[in-house]
């Protein structure tokens, strides 16, 4: 079954491949661009161009940061992932990496209730759940024609907010422990790229955004652990300074880095974490609502 499911969602990768038209080798120099030019990727067992998107970038994302306080395993995770498109979409292939070790994905695992991709009956939907590949999914639809004959692509989105695309539902895994997970997008062989596709017959790829400190937190994160260690040290005050003073990463939570509760990360909770650690000072946090 999931050899069948491989090969249609395979054809659907191919069919949009197929409906390129190409032209020329062009960059453009204009505001508000996205991706200026043509590109030749060059990836596992194809080569191919894409038109990359002039204009107003489509974007899909994550809604997140999702977090799950308490890592039970074997619980579900519902991550929502949104589209925002000034082009009709005819269809889409959609990869995902993701830790392997602390999560995995199981079929059927999206839900399209209340989504922007038509209801049954208008395209094919398909996924594949890699189980020789573990922390990879691909999720894909295509438009064709209903018993009438009549297309239904995903309309253009005339607001300025990203609309519900799939629920993807992760599981955690008895390996799994505290931590921040990113979701990211990839090619997921033989011939799933991370691409939308116009009605245009134009491949598009999207810009992806996800959580800068993760996109799914697993566990609490204590107040004053801003390296995600599990515990509260000299090392957060080191890398407090790295952050503030030595463009070093940010706070792995936000909520982790403000131990002074004044909704920014500063030097004084540098200072108030010193205190802390050195001086019996107050907890972080303490006065935090």
């Amino acid at each position: 079954m999931r050899l069948r499911a491989l090969f249609v969602l395979v054809a659907v990768c191919v069919a949009l491949m197929a409906t390129e038209s190409f032209a020329a080798d062009t960059c453009y120099v204009t505001p508000d661009t996205c991706h200026v030019c043509w590109t030749q990727e060059l990836i596992p067992a194809n080569n191919y161009i894409t038109e990359l998107d002039f204009g107003v970038c489509d974007t899909v994302r994550v809604g997140c940061p999702i977090r799950i306080p308490t890592v039970v395993p074997g619980d579900s995770i519902m991550v929502p992932i949104y589209v925002w498109n000034d082009e009709e979409i005819g269809g889409f292939t959609l990869g995902f990496k993701f830790d392997g070790t602390s999560l995995e994905i199981a079929k059927k695992t999206y839900d399209t209730t209340g989504t922007i991709i038509p209801g049954a009956g208008a395209g094919y939907m398909g996924e594949v759940v890699g189980d020789a590949m573990p922390g990879q999914y691909l999720f894909g639809w295509y438009d064709l024609p209903d018993d009438d004959d009549v297309l239904h692509p995903i309309p253009v989105n005339t607001t300025d907010k990203a609309k519900l695309l799939v629920m993807l539902k992760f599981k955690i895994k008895a390996t799994a422990t505290s931590g921040h997970i990113m979701i990211d997008s990839a090619f997921y062989p033989p011939a799933g790229p991370f691409i939308l596709s116009t009605t245009d017959g134009i491949r598009l790829r999207p810009q992806f955004v996800h959580c800068p400190q993760g996109d799914i937190v697993l566990g609490d994160t204590p107040c004053g652990d801003v390296d995600g260690s599990s515990d509260i040290n000299i090392a957060d005050i080191v890398y407090m300074v790295n952050y503030i003073f030595r463009y070093g990463a940010p706070p792995q939570d936000p909520r982790g880095g403000d131990v002074d509760c004044d909704l920014r990360v500063t030097i004084a909770d540098v200072v108030y974490l010193i205190n802390y650690m050195f001086k019996a000072g107050p907890k972080p946090c303490l006065g935090c609502e």
